[in-house]
């Protein structure tokens, strides 16, 4: 029986070697994940900080270099937001709601019911 007992102590051993070795493993291992989190928050607070500054940098779209196209879908896009305040201005006057119509894009294209119905006699 004495062989039974040295296996059965090595294997006792044996576990509370590995049970040990896990432990400090997992020590190690929080402890680079809390580093490497503290890291990854400095790093997105450096850019967060780096994105302000430029917006403030930024003055903004120049409308020297947007395209004829662009300049017209911004010329009817401020004439809707302008019918749009001055019908809301009315409506708090005259105590209506004022029904607002929103275009979103070339309205020279056929709308699809349109040209489904000329495919049809």
């Amino acid at each position: 029986m004495s062989d039974l007992e040295k296996v059965l102590k090595d294997v006792v051993h044996g576990g509370i070697g590995a049970v040990a070795t896990v432990i400090e493993a997992g020590s190690g291992l929080a402890k680079a994940f809390v580093e490497k989190g503290q890291e990854i928050t400095a790093d997105l607070k450096q850019a967060a900080e780096e994105a302000c500054e430029a917006c403030k940098a930024d003055p903004g779209v120049d409308v020297r270099s947007l395209t004829p196209q662009q300049r017209a879908t911004l010329r009817r896009q401020l004439d809707e937001l302008d019918a749009e305040e001055a019908a809301q201005a009315e409506a708090a006057e005259g105590g209506e709601a004022p029904e607002v119509t929103y275009t979103t894009g070339d309205e020279s294209a056929p709308a699809e019911d349109d040209a489904a119905e000329d495919d049809h006699p």
